[in-house]
């Protein structure tokens, strides 16, 4: 399981962090170490993180379709670009974002559809080397 930030409520996270009594949490421990009260203040915001943060389960698809040198590269300038509007928030370099994220999509699905299409003619043709017995 992972925890899915982007879906955190970030709204009662923050309520609830303002309106815990800190000084309690820390002052009524009978340990003054500093450790004790590290640990006391993390295992609080561990707890209200548990919450407020859902989670999902990590999917197990693992894709064995090999990415062309193209691919790659468009992934790149992906990343590029979103972290450049990140920055800008300039609408033309979301527009270029979203039309590169698109030809990956697209490019991988051909990818995808060409690889499972050379898998099942290699299992017609030897099905010894494919696995299929």
């Amino acid at each position: 399981m992972r925890k899915n930030y982007r879906k955190a409520n970030y709204d009662e996270l923050k309520k609830e962090l303002d309106e815990f009594n800190w000084d309690v949490l820390l002052n009524n421990s009978n340990e003054n170490s500093v450790n004790s009260m590290w640990e006391k203040v993390k295992q609080k915001i561990t707890d209200m993180e548990e919450r407020h943060v859902p989670t999902y389960k990590i999917s197990n698809k693992n894709s064995k379709v090999p990415l062309s040198k193209e691919i790659v590269e468009l992934i790149k300038e992906k990343s590029r670009l979103s972290k450049k509007f990140g920055q800008t928030k300039e609408p033309a370099i979301r527009t270029k974002y979203k039309r590169v994220r698109h030809k990956i999509t697209k490019l991988v699905r051909l990818a995808r559809k060409d690889y499972e299409e050379n898998l099942a003619k290699e299992a017609k043709t030897n099905p010894n080397k494919s696995g299929n017995t």
